[in-house]
């Protein structure tokens, strides 16, 4: 753990984060990018399900975060017309402020907010954290569109969904797995 949170570290420090777009389209091939991040250290790959855990363990979660914007924002001008989507992690808008940096991130790199959708969490749409939904409506009111990912995995309810007022909802896995074969 101790050597693998030394790799982390020394990403972070170095900026060499790994972005990449796994396309998300419908039948008509019509779409965005979903951003995921791999960390490179040396010869080898450090994939989320490892590097995650100790971000959010070692209070790093907004610093990875803001890297993975302003990587992502740094090449986006070779993709004019294309949409993506980042997650960002719970704690990051947790943070005073996380609006006000992500907003000033895409008025350096001179991108409209309708290039990017955040992607929150469920239980981080539907927490009680002021600071949280703060931050949202923020994003929300510079022009991003805000989607939940894994809706249905905690305690989502119906007026909490309409209170967030989410562009998108996307339903966890686990709801449509077999829709074509269960009743």
């Amino acid at each position: 753990q101790v050597r693998l949170l030394m790799r982390v570290k020394q990403v972070l420090k170095e900026r060499t984060l790994m972005l990449y777009a796994q396309p998300i389209q419908n039948r008509e091939g019509e779409g965005y990018h979903e951003i995921l991040t791999r960390m490179r250290c040396g010869d080898s790959v450090i994939m989320p399900d490892r590097f995650i855990p100790l971000i959010v363990q070692f209070n790093l979660s907004q610093r990875f975060d803001m890297l993975v914007l302003e990587t992502l924002f740094s090449m986006l001008h070779r993709y004019p017309g294309h949409h993506f989507s980042v997650n960002l992690l719970p704690y990051t808008l947790m943070q005073n402020d996380s609006a006000g940096q992500i907003i000033a991130l895409f008025k350096r790199y001179q991108l409209s907010p309708e290039t990017l959708t955040i992607e929150i969490t469920e239980e981080q749409a539907f927490s009680d954290a002021g600071e949280s939904m703060h931050n949202i409506q923020q994003l929300r009111d510079f022009g991003c569109a805000i989607a939940i990912d894994d809706f249905g995995t905690g305690y989502a309810n119906y007026e909490r969904l309409k209170r967030l007022q989410a562009d998108i909802v996307k339903i966890d896995g686990c709801f449509v797995r077999d829709l074509e074969s269960d009743p």
